[in-house]
């Protein structure tokens, strides 16, 4: 149960692992996101949810993303809870998914940890001991020691080595995480969704998971205890590399000292015009390398840049001629990018981001940058820049 393409693709890698001890795999998804994963050449065994279409999440986190992204991050928040709060509940008032759920008769469940609660409380409704996979882990859920001294909050960008300040500020975000409401209200699902059995809080349902295998690894983590049921598996979602397509391939092996690969995700088709005008000038002006950029809806060339609606990233990222990783700072990407050793530029936006920059550049991995007051001779520096940053060994 996920609902978007960064959630799924780690799900479908664990799947395969599955089916190789002969487990048999059904997904529940929006018909839309089946389409898509059909179009990518996934062959995978589907139960298509029609709730999840009315709703569908890649839409509310698009909307979200593209407001951070005009600066209005306070609304991009709010409309972001009102979508998933229809989501989740359009879900579990979908009845009809539930019988044919039920009438499957599931051994276990694999339930995404986010955005929503509603599929843990859809596996506790179809008595499913369930597994939960995420990008992250909750220390609140999970029971663990946690000293906000010096592992910082989620999604907080502060590293290990916080000022007092800084330490201050952690500190009152923990004791916020520990009093917010269970995504998506404030009221316990159990006794509304699952009225024929025992009452049981949003935060209880959580604990329920038997395991939580988590798309994160130390390499993008400070140190924090990590709970016995917990496996940190990050990276699920890389790959080794596979020849590229024809065109694309041509464009990278005829760049003299190497590409630079610009992409924002599966979830920001394409780029705001005034930034991707501001990046297209600045790349001009880099005349020793060449850019793939993954935006718009048509295939363009302007001088060394190549614009494409879709790029196979981590092929791309694989390639003996990348030298440097442009990307928004998504946790799937950045494991493609450490997976190929490839050092990164990150100009996060929202959500995760921010917290991985701050691993990233704390790291050496790469640096961060303002997506929102970068300017033209910023990007030119990065011919300059190439040399300095941390050579990452290809894996």
């Amino acid at each position: 149960m996920a609902q978007s393409k960064s959630h799924m693709l780690p799900m479908i890698a664990i799947s395969k692992e599955l089916e190789k001890l002969n487990h048999s795999i059904t997904f529940a998804v929006a018909s839309r996101m089946n389409t898509d994963l059909i179009n990518d050449g996934f062959n995978i065994s589907t139960i298509i949810a029609k709730s999840l279409d009315k709703f569908y999440f890649e839409d509310i986190i698009r909307e979200m993303v593209e407001t951070m992204m005009s600066g209005a991050k306070i609304t991009a928040l709010t409309e972001w809870l009102k979508g998933t709060n229809a989501l989740c509940h359009g879900y579990l008032n979908d009845t009809a998914h539930v019988h044919e759920l039920a009438a499957h008769q599931f051994d276990y469940a694999i339930v995404d940890y986010a955005p929503t609660l509603c599929y843990s409380v859809m596996a506790y409704k179809l008595n499913l001991p369930f597994i939960s996979l995420g990008a992250f882990i909750d220390p609140s859920v999970n029971r663990v020691p946690f000293n906000p001294s010096f592992m910082p909050t989620l999604f907080s960008s502060f590293t290990d080595k916080m000022t007092f300040r800084e330490r201050i500020i952690n500190t009152v975000r923990y004791v916020l995480l520990l009093l917010r409401p269970s995504v998506p209200s404030f009221e316990t699902l159990s006794e509304r969704y699952v009225p024929e059995k025992q009452r049981v809080s949003n935060e209880k349902i959580k604990q329920m998971s038997l395991m939580y295998i988590a798309d994160n690894d130390m390499l993008l983590e400070f140190p924090h205890p990590v709970p016995s049921n917990v496996v940190m598996c990050g990276g699920l979602a890389a790959a080794p590399a596979i020849k590229l397509p024809d065109k694309l391939n041509d464009f990278v092996e005829n760049s003299s000292d190497g590409i630079v690969v610009v992409s924002y995700g599966s979830i920001i088709k394409t780029l705001p015009s005034e930034t991707l005008s501001k990046m297209i000038e600045a790349f001009n002006m880099v005349t020793n390398l060449n850019f793939v950029v993954a935006t718009g809806k048509e295939v363009m060339n302007v001088k060394n840049v190549l614009m494409l609606p879709w790029i196979p990233q981590n092929d791309v990222l694989g390639h003996s001629k990348t030298k440097l990783f442009i990307t928004h700072g998504g946790k799937s990407s950045v494991f493609e990018a450490l997976h190929h050793g490839i050092p990164m530029i990150v100009f996060p936006i929202g959500v995760d981001q921010p917290a991985n920059a701050a691993v990233i550049t704390a790291k050496h991995y790469g640096i961060t940058m303002d997506f929102y007051h970068f300017t033209i001779q910023d990007l030119v520096k990065i011919s300059e820049i190439l040399p300095s940053m941390t050579n990452l060994n290809r894996t």
